[in-house]
């Protein structure tokens, strides 16, 4: 799966890791079908919400929205995943007293 960013009628697609049958695949709304895919769809939710704000707020100072702008994006949530992994990949229990 990926998101696709398109400006001035070029496209640019970036692989999010997930993958689904076509079968399961809501094209009109772009989103899966049925009830064990909620965690994907929030996390394509997430995703897009995440790259439109980030390219509205790289445009408030009339800054030029291009493909490089989407590749910062995404290159800041790999960085942040890296370091979630690395430094967080321990179990922890949340108990209630």
């Amino acid at each position: 799966m990926s998101i696709q960013a398109i400006m001035n009628s070029n496209k640019k697609r970036i692989s999010i890791g997930e993958s689904i049958d076509l079968k399961d695949w809501n094209k009109k709304n772009g989103l899966a079908i049925g009830k064990g895919d909620k965690d994907l769809n929030s996390k394509l939710i997430n995703e897009r919400s995440g790259l439109d704000k980030y390219l509205r707020n790289a445009n408030l100072p009339r800054v030029p929205l291009t493909f490089r702008l989407v590749d910062d994006y995404f290159k800041k949530l790999i960085t942040i995943w890296i370091y979630i992994k690395k430094y967080f990949t321990t179990p922890f229990v949340v108990s209630s007293y």
